[in-house]
């Protein structure tokens, strides 16, 4: 139950402080309109009950037992387990693809017609939070009129999904996760590995200055204090 609070309130935790309030609260609008679900799910945003091994990496496939049919009931038990945390993780990853998609998809044409600057490109996408060539990549694409913007969108969209909410799918995980033994810790390590390497992205941009370093202290401030207001909400 623990777990599934917290993957609930995540979107508020981690989110938040990358992409900013009015995109948090237009992914809620749009999230919840008919279609929103199914167009996050068709689009890769979302876990769903037959994913399982994208928590858990391949680790079924190690286990010595002694039919398929025995692994297939363990990954539909582990499934049936995990449905709790994974509908609290697609309720963030729901709202931020679609509050990131749009704001995406505004910020290309206005990029493009000279209506905003490269850095509020970035700031109004939460691609500030990448690294610099990561960041020349996607402005490199987006100025470019050759590149399809609602799909350049929705790439956009799902890195910052995978960026601030954890990246799940397989392949994604850090590599302490890749190990057999990482693969048994499944969820339970991954959040703390990935949490720890979301406040060293958020420390890492800070110290490079100018408009990004400013962004990333802002970041920095507000997921402390969303942090202890969570605590404080949750400790009475």
């Amino acid at each position: 139950a623990s777990a599934a609070i917290r993957d609930t309130v995540q979107p508020y935790l981690t989110s938040l402080p990358i992409l900013g309030m009015k995109n948090i609260a237009k992914g809620m609008k749009l999230g919840l309109t008919p279609g929103g679900y199914d167009a996050a799910q068709k689009a890769g945003a979302l876990l769903h009950g037959s994913n399982v091994t994208e928590l858990y990496g391949d680790m079924f496939s190690e286990i010595p037992v002694g039919g398929h049919s025995l692994v297939d009931k363990g990954v539909q038990a582990a499934g049936k387990l995990l449905s709790p945390s994974r509908w609290g993780h697609n309720v963030g990853r729901l709202f931020v693809y679609h509050g990131t998609l749009d704001a995406a998809d505004t910020a290309i044409t206005q990029l493009r017609s000279g209506k905003i600057t490269p850095d509020k490109f970035l700031n109004d996408t939460g691609l500030w939070f990448l690294s610099k060539p990561e960041r020349s990549a996607y402005l490199t694409k987006a100025m470019d009129n050759s590149n399809e913007r609602g799909e350049l969108s929705k790439r956009i969209a799902l890195d910052m999904v995978d960026r601030t909410l954890w990246a799940y799918r397989r392949g994604q995980q850090p590599g302490m996760l890749r190990t057999g033994a990482g693969r048994i810790c499944g969820q339970y390590g991954m959040w703390p590995l990935n949490f720890g390497e979301y406040i060293r992205t958020i420390g890492a941009r800070a110290l490079e200055g100018g408009s990004i370093g400013k962004r990333a202290i802002q970041a920095g401030a507000m997921w402390l204090g969303v942090n202890l207001a969570t605590y404080e909400a949750f400790d009475k």
